[in-house]
């Protein structure tokens, strides 16, 4: 068995075309194929930036309640140092 990674590209018809350099002989072979988006490349929507930007606008600041107060946090352990 051999594990072989490649990065290719999706066509604007949805399609992928792999060549995949092997180092077998020639006969048949069982393909197991897991793919994965690049999430660096992949963009919101405008509309899901809008709904991020409406949402954020809508909840900044609504907090109606007591004022938070973060309550003393006590003293942290002493630890021997590291050499």
């Amino acid at each position: 068995m051999q594990a072989v990674h490649v990065r290719s590209q999706v066509s604007n018809d949805g399609m992928l075309e792999l060549k995949v350099p092997t180092e077998l002989g020639p006969g048949e072979v069982d393909v197991t194929l897991l793919i994965h988006p690049v999430r660096s490349e992949v963009q919101p929507s405008e509309q899901e930036l809008e709904d991020s930007r409406r949402f954020v606008a809508q909840t900044a600041g609504a907090w109606e309640g007591e004022p938070l107060e973060r309550p003393a946090q006590g003293d942290y352990e002493k630890r021997e140092e590291w050499g």
